[in-house]
Order: structure tokens, then sequence, then C-alpha cells
């Protein structure tokens, strides 16, 4: 630790400087977000109409403008996402609760809208209603993604980052700060680590080290064993300074939904919720892949003939390939691809198995021979997956969920490995946006398991966009 020399340290500073710029981008992209979409369903759904003022058991006393509508539809929506914390530098650029936040503010605006033309008595259109506020979450979130896809690319530089210093045990020095470090895209740059050594001068050395290397934030390990005495202390510090205090609890794979404050006395408790394998929302999950597989096989119905032709015409055997996959909770079933290898070239893994008494998991060959020329295009682009939508439609799968593994994979599962059957298999996944079958096992397995225990229907639909761009990236694909 360094010595703490007396000098004035300033109370006031600017602190999270990204933060700063990135909300007022966000602020003004926001707005015109909403008044595009606001402009459009005026004009597509409402061309040249205007609204009713109506008072109750009487005519019409004059009109307003749907112009006038939108704008103040836009200042809204951006006054519910700022009051909601979707621009706040806690989510920004990392999980899937900037999103979520834009979805709960369409609620805020609908019932919000509803009772505003209600109490004032407005004759708002339906169609511009039902319009503007979908088009508008569209929107938003596509504009977030593009601010947040610029972000991330500035953190991995260092860049829009918070400088922090970590506080752990002197036998644990590194490990926390390590853990922060690999993770460029949260948005943290560890400038410091500091070891727990004179406990009395700890909260004094700390403040003097956030001072002079322009820290804005101060991270402490549960490893530092810090008395409630000692955070309240250094937390006090860190203030004369604009410094923010975060600690990390000895908690991984831990979603923030699941995750509660609640203080008892000056006290905070920190509640974490079970997982939940079932209920209402597992049933919109459910509802939700059934009505959008249904819809993707009809439009897609073209597209299937054409690959079904091309598959046929290019090698001999059947067009579509079928394998016996385990899904939710152990039950097997057939998943359904289109072939993209030779006929027959599914006897060398059991060949494999035979030899080596099991079937290890994730098993991918790259430049495999089994596979066809057109079956390579298929797997490059994910289209050899598409026939699983069939799958989803008779419930075997999900849209997003863990991939289902052949038996002999599975019954090489630990405890741990088989938490991946506590929900239904997926078309696309965590580990498959993130690199595909370039991510080893056991970083597949931890991505499945926070998924499992963390899922979301916000979630999902992240996943599934995050799956469209990479597959057009075709990394990992083979």
């Amino acid at each position: 630790m360094l010595e703490s020399p007396e000098i004035a340290l300033p109370r006031f500073r600017a602190r999270h400087r990204w933060a700063h710029s990135e909300r007022v981008r966000l602020t003004l992209s926001d707005f015109g977000a909403a008044f595009a979409a606001a402009v459009v369903a005026q004009m597509v759904g409402l061309p040249n109409a205007s609204m009713d003022v109506v008072k109750e058991g009487a005519k019409p006393e004059g009109t307003t403008s749907y112009w006038m509508l939108s704008l103040l539809i836009a200042l809204a929506w951006t006054a519910v996402l700022g009051l909601n914390g979707s621009r706040d530098k806690r989510v920004l650029g990392s999980g899937a609760e900037e999103y979520r936040r834009v979805l709960s503010g369409m609620v805020w605006m609908l019932g919000g809208l509803g009772f505003v033309a209600y109490f004032l008595q407005y004759a708002v259109g339906r169609g511009y209603v039902v319009i503007s506020l979908p088009l508008g979450v569209v929107a938003l979130l596509a504009t977030r993604w593009i601010w947040r896809r610029r972000l991330v690319r500035m953190r991995v530089k260092g860049l829009a980052s918070s400088r922090v210093l970590t506080i752990e045990s002197p036998d644990e020095i590194g490990r926390l700060a390590d853990h922060v470090a690999a993770a460029r895209a949260s948005g943290l740059l560890v400038a410091g680590q500091v070891s727990v050594q004179n406990r009395a001068t700890l909260a004094e050395e700390v403040t003097y080290l956030a001072s002079e290397h322009q820290i804005d934030a101060v991270v402490v390990s549960a490893s530092a064993h810090l008395s409630p005495a000692e955070l309240s202390q250094l937390m006090w510090s860190l203030e004369t300074v604009g410094a923010d205090l975060i600690l990390a609890p000895s908690l991984s794979g831990i979603a923030g939904p699941r995750v509660h404050t609640r203080p008892i006395e000056g006290l905070p408790l920190l509640y974490v919720e079970g997982p939940r394998y079932d209920g209402a929302m597992r049933t919109v999950k459910d509802i939700f892949d059934k009505v959008c597989a249904s819809l993707a096989l009809v439009l897609l119905a073209p597209l299937f003939a054409v690959i079904a032709i091309a598959v046929k015409v290019t090698s001999p055997g059947p067009v579509f390939f079928r394998q016996t996959r385990v899904g939710l909770n152990g039950q097997e079933f057939e998943i359904w691809k289109f072939r993209s290898m030779a006929d027959g070239a599914d006897a060398h893994l059991v060949k494999m198995a035979e030899e080596n008494g099991f079937l290890p998991p994730l098993v991918k060959i790259k430049d495999d021979a089994r596979v066809t020329p057109i079956g390579q295009f298929l797997r490059t682009w994910s289209l050899d997956e598409l026939p699983q939508l069939i799958n989803v439609l008779l419930g075997d799968m999900s849209l997003v969920g863990p991939r289902p593994q052949r038996p002999q994979e599975v019954s090489t599962y630990s405890a741990m490995h088989a938490r991946r059957l506590k929900t239904k298999p997926g078309m696309t996944g965590m580990w498959q946006v993130s690199g595909r079958n370039d991510v080893e096992w056991d970083e597949a397995v931890r991505m499945d398991l926070y998924y499992v225990e963390n899922w979301s229907l916000s979630l999902d639909l992240v996943l599934v966009w995050r799956t469209i761009f990479a597959v057009l990236q075709g990394r990992g694909a083979y």
C-alpha cells in the first residue's frame, strides 16, 4: 500500500465521463427513434387525420393535430426511458437489462396514453396506437443495439470504461482483478489492485489512490472480509472524491432480476431467488415458440423446397437427417435437420464411441471429410438447422435454449452438466451467439447453465437477435 500524505482532496469531481456523453447521446437517439415511429404510424395508419376533442354527451368541440400528439409521445417515451433507468451507467453495454427496461417502457406508455386520452376525452385513432407503440419499441431497440455495438467496440479498446480499483485479501490478490479484466465489454477497466493489510488506514489509503489515479469506482471482494463499519468508512471516504463503491459477493451465474436487496435495521440483505423452471411465463414461452415456428415454416417454405432439391441432386441419400437427442428432463426425441453429410456418415461417431467407451461431449470436427459441398454451405449459414422448427412446433424444442445432445454424450454428464436438461433444448443459445463451435465445452456449459437458471422472455428475444448476426458472420461454423 502507498503512504497517504496530507493533501486536500477535491469534494466534487467529474466521474464516469463516458456515461455522461452516452446518456446525452441515447436521450437524443431515443427521442428521434420514438418520434420517427410515431410519424410513420401517423402517415401510414391515419393520413390527413386529426383527433376529435369530445365532451361527454356532446358533439366534438374541435380537433388537435396528430403531429402534436407524435411530438408529445416522443417526449413521453424519452422521459419514461429516463425514469426507468434504461440509460443508467449500470445497465449500458452489458446484459439484457437495458432492453428489458425499454420493453417495460411500452407498458407504461400504453397505460399512460389510454389514461390521458380518457381523462382529456381525446378520440385517438386505434390504428395510430396499434402502429406507433410497437413500431416505437422496434425502433428504440434497434437504435439501442447500434449504440451498444459501438460502446462495446470502444470498451474492447479500453475506452468508454470506468477505471476501478480492486480490494482483495493478500492470499487471493489478483483473482477478482483478473475476472473483471477478462470482461472488457463490461466497461470496468482495472487500474490497480489493493491488498488488505493495514485495516486501520485502508479507507484513507484507498481514497488517496482513487484521487491520484482518477478512479471511478472501488470493487471490494468478499475475500477482503471487511466489516460493516470498515465498509461504511470506506464508502464515506470515497464520497469525498466522487468514487463509487461496488461489492463483489461470493456468487456467480446469477442474473439481476433474481437478486433483490432488502434493508433491515440498516443492514442490506441480499435475496437470491431460486431458478424457476415452470409457471405462467414458461407457458408464454411455449406459445411464443409455437407461433413463431408456425409463421417461420410458412414463410420459409420456398427456401425449404430449394434446399431440399439442392441436397437431393448433389449427393445420394435422404433430404432430411434424423437423430435421437435428449431433451427436457432427459426425454429422448428425434431431431430434424437437412442432411449435410454423406449418407451413413453418422456411423463414424458410433465407431468412435465403441473404441473409446463413450462419446465425448461437443464433438465437432473441423474440415470434416464427411461433409458434402452443399452441406458445408448449409452449415456455414446454419440453414441445415431450419427443419428444427418442426421440433419446436411439436414441443420437443424451443427457439432458444441449450443445444440438444446425443444420449451417448449425455451419459458423460456430471450432476452440474445435467442441469442443462431442466429446460427444453433450443435451436440457438448463449454459446451459439458467442462463437458457435469455437467455444470450449466447459465454457459452453457455463453459458447454458446461466441461461437455464436466469431465463426470461426478453433474454430470448436478445439471443434470437444476436443469432442473426452470429450466423451472418459465419464464425465457428463447421
